[in-house]
């Protein structure tokens, strides 16, 4: 039985191109130079918030005689958001020699040892996290509002809204590695590209709710959290004494954070402190208009590929690692959703931050009420 491999040779890179082609295509010749035959579908989500910043890239490396040569790789992503990877948005990766799944031989010069027929099976080391740092690029990238919320597909019900790029193709979500073998400097192979991943570096944020303040125009506060922001005191100032320039750019990266609230009107008689988790999760909740004017902004610019404004309606709010974060209020629109009503309301609240990851829902079960 011939088994499938993932790649193509050079050239732009789309999902249509991507053709399931032979595993021996390369292999079932003697080849007159190293080849990279082979790049194995890299399974799960890698990254910090999967399997780790570390890739592992496992290969077949063939040659006529199992001679030790070098490999030259090289990651991809949709740089121009067009909804391909070009062989012009390719950069080189680096490799982490000291990870003990790469199989380099450990002695000078530290190459891989070619196999004959259709090679021999190795693994490169990926460090995403040198390249990307806290990058995300999903399998799939959907519209977001400036609130965080998914924007089902009229076309599709049930279905969400994909990005797309200038020519109407869904943005090109994930990773490609492209790898070649080397035997000096001008001795390469041609290029082998593997099938798009998924990767992800970045920490989610979380939140806290905290005080509420009943009244026509009520008040929530909140406290937003994210272990990528490099506030690590929390007063929105860099602090280098502190090591809070952690990649060294001189700007004081606080990892920006949006909130969608949302609001339950209690029935006669429905009394929240009695509530189990699944029967909060169970109510009926409708988003909560923003007070334009008062409170803090909590709407943030999530389209992929565009950097988030630090100031503006669009800009989210600053904030702080675990254990310290920083302190919001959210000024709730009552009168617009549901006008004059001595009812009483309660809370629940998702963040997401400018890598449109997605935090946990909290939920309250304080009471708040339009009218004092």
């Amino acid at each position: 039985m011939r088994r499938p491999c993932a790649f193509v040779v050079s050239g732009s890179v789309t999902l249509a191109t991507l053709a399931v082609l032979s595993g021996n295509a390369l292999g079932s010749r003697r080849p007159s130079r190293a080849d990279v035959t082979e790049i194995s579908q890299v399974l799960g989500l890698q990254g910090t918030a999967g399997a780790g910043s570390n890739v592992p890239i496992v290969f077949l490396l063939a040659d006529r005689r199992p001679r030790r040569v070098d490999v030259e790789v090289e990651y991809g992503i949709d740089r121009n958001l067009d909804g391909t990877i070009g062989a012009d948005e390719f950069r080189p990766a680096s490799e982490d020699r000291l990870d003990p799944r790469n199989t380099r031989s450990n002695e000078k010069p530290q190459l891989f040892r070619a196999g004959t027929g259709r090679g021999a099976q190795h693994s490169y080391v990926w460090n995403s996290f040198a390249d990307l740092g806290i990058a995300t690029f999903r399998a799939l990238e959907f519209v977001l509002t400036s609130d965080g919320r998914m924007v089902p597909d009229p076309q599709n019900p049930g279905s969400f809204l994909l990005v797309t790029g200038p020519g109407g193709l869904p943005i090109l979500g994930g990773v490609q590695v492209r790898m070649r073998a080397t035997r000096g400097r001008t001795r390469r192979g041609a290029w082998a590209v593997s099938a798009p991943f998924a990767l992800d570096n970045d920490q989610t944020p979380s939140m806290t709710l905290g005080a509420f303040e009943s009244g026509p125009q009520p008040l929530v506060h909140w406290t937003a959290f994210d272990g990528d922001s490099e506030d690590r005191n929390g007063n929105g100032q860099l602090d280098l004494a502190d090591g809070e320039d952690a990649n060294g750019n001189g700007l004081l990266d606080d990892e920006r954070v949006g909130v969608a609230f949302d609001y339950h009107r209690l029935a006669p008689g429905e009394n929240p402190a009695i509530l189990l988790p699944v029967d909060l999760i169970e109510l009926d909740w409708a988003p909560c208009s923003r007070l334009a004017g008062s409170g803090d902004n909590v709407q943030l610019d999530a389209r992929p590929g565009v950097p988030v404004p630090r100031t503006g309606p669009l800009s989210g709010v600053a904030s702080a690692p675990p254990g310290v974060g920083r302190s919001w209020t959210f000024a709730w629109d009552a009168a617009t959703d549901v006008g004059s009503t001595s009812d009483g309301f309660i809370f629940r609240a998702r963040p997401f931050d400018e890598h449109r990851g997605i935090g946990a829902t909290v939920y309250s079960r304080t009471i708040v009420r339009t009218q004092p």
